[in-house]
């Protein structure tokens, strides 16, 4: 990394690190208020393993910090004289470095959760759903740069047909990955291999990402 995508990267990180550490304590306190309503229900369900449990607010937080890396950021780092090469540098480091640390912190609460309170089948989170979650988060924050960019460089009718284009992309990764999937059942790591549909959205998005932040017209 250059000088401007290191102070990209440290810049980003704090303030990104506040926005997603709401979300964890917004996931915390909603997990106890889940618990005391399944203590007062005689037939409560049973609850799943923390880090599930933090993938929707998760994934949502990520879409929405990606839509802020264009509308908030990107304008900022031109502005201060950066380039659009080092914002997107510092920016995917950014990004990789919050969902590891969110991970891992999310998988920390889970194994005190199950510590504490013994409910959750610590033994059912397996290397797979780990690597999904980091799958799914990062995914996610390329769909917020992708929607952004289609709005805010063409307006709102094309900004819907990127969203559009989003979701089929999604459809046909899901639709490869579930067919190597059924290929490669009982395999070794299979789940690596069939998360190919994914790897290919992410190297896709990461092209187009850089492609048109690299030509898009910066409002001030």
């Amino acid at each position: 990394m250059d000088q401007t995508s290191k102070i990209v990267f440290k810049d980003y990180y704090r303030d990104l690190f506040k926005w997603l550490l709401f979300l964890v304590i917004l996931s915390i306190v909603v997990r106890v208020v889940t618990y005391l309503i399944n203590y007062f229900v005689e037939e409560a369900s049973e609850l799943g393993h923390f880090l599930d449990f933090t993938l929707d607010p998760m994934t949502i937080g990520l879409l929405i910090l990606g839509i802020i890396a264009i509308y908030g950021f990107l304008p900022q780092v031109i502005k201060l004289g950066g380039t659009r090469k080092s914002f997107f540098i510092g920016m995917v480091y950014t990004v990789l470095a919050l969902i590891l640390s969110y991970t891992l912190v999310n998988l920390s609460l889970t194994f005190i959760e199950y510590t504490v309170m013994q409910t959750s089948n610590i033994n059912s989170i397996a290397l797979a759903d780990v690597w999904y979650y980091v799958i799914s988060l990062f995914l996610s924050f390329l769909a917020g740069i992708f929607i952004a960019l289609g709005f805010y460089r063409y307006h709102w009718v094309i900004g819907l047909l990127f969203i559009l284009v989003l979701l089929i992309s999604k459809v046909f990764a899901d639709f490869i990955s579930h067919l190597i999937s059924d290929i490669l059942t009982g395999a070794k790591f299979d789940f690596l291999l069939s998360s190919l549909g994914d790897y290919t959205l992410i190297a896709l998005g990461l092209w187009l990402s850089y492609k048109m932040i690299k030509d898009v017209p910066i409002k001030m």
